[in-house]
């Protein structure tokens, strides 16, 4: 494993007449997708704090390098913050940690910190540079973000970071929900790698304390199953870009 540090296709369902004679929405389950057209390729992971990509896409990620992706994780925060009862610095240091770990467990080859402090993540001049140059570096095709509306500043910033550093480049950039239920164009069944999340969840000791993330995200992921069948138990779910985001 590589560790570097850095500086500080469906469409929506048609619309249905109601019963006076308007319009509603039908339901709309969105499409399971295969990883095929990625396998052999390279992608990158931007993470806002040190636990959100293996909660918001951990089996994605584990598929992906079962498939022979090389992945590279950006964690752009030290998650200082994340538990009450150390000092920012002890925290920093234990999460950095937890992060290897967990990234060992989903088959992520190659890490990379940017250090900002949390809560401190700005999609600044010298933010932006740092991220493009890193891709530029990498060269992926497949670039995976938290989606910006999670209610946490540094989930929008890091966003709007990788929309401004793939603007002109021809990447795929996928959203995914960490804290918020996003609504997916895409799922993804992880039924086969539940279990490589799970033991990369529990890798993040420092954020089990005051609430259980596992089962909590494991719930969602099999929420997003329902319906898909008895051999799918558990789904991950991503967004596009949209088109007033750019």
């Amino acid at each position: 494993m590589n560790v570097s540090n850095g500086e500080k296709q469906d469409t929506k369902a048609p619309a249905a007449t109601s019963a006076d004679g308007g319009t509603e929405t039908s339901s709309y389950r969105p499409p399971l997708i295969s990883l095929d057209r990625y396998i052999g390729e390279r992608v990158m992971i931007f993470s806002p704090h040190p636990e959100d990509d293996t909660l918001g896409c951990g089996g994605t990620t584990r598929l992906l390098f079962e498939s022979g992706c090389n992945i590279l994780a950006i964690y752009m925060t030290d998650g200082r913050f994340g538990c009450p009862t150390m000092s920012p610095e002890e925290t920093a240091s234990i999460r950095r940690l937890e992060s290897v770990n967990s990234a060992t467990v989903l088959g992520i080859a190659n890490l990379q910190f940017m250090n900002r402090p949390e809560g401190g993540l700005r999609c600044d001049r010298i933010t932006i540079k740092e991220a493009r140059e890193a891709m530029q570096a990498y060269n992926p095709s497949l670039v995976l973000v938290p989606d910006p509306d999670a209610g946490h500043p540094d989930h929008r910033a890091a966003y709007e970071i990788v929309l401004a550093a793939t603007a002109g480049e021809a990447v795929e950039v996928l959203r995914f929900g960490v804290h918020n239920a996003v609504r997916p164009d895409v799922v993804v069944d992880i039924t086969k790698t539940m279990a490589y999340k799970e033991k990369a969840m529990r890798e993040h000791r420092t954020q089990q304390d005051r609430e259980d993330y596992v089962s909590k995200v494991m719930g969602l992921n099999a929420y997003l199953s329902i319906g898909r069948g008895p051999e799918v138990q558990f789904c991950e779910a991503f967004s596009r870009p949209q088109g007033n985001d750019q």
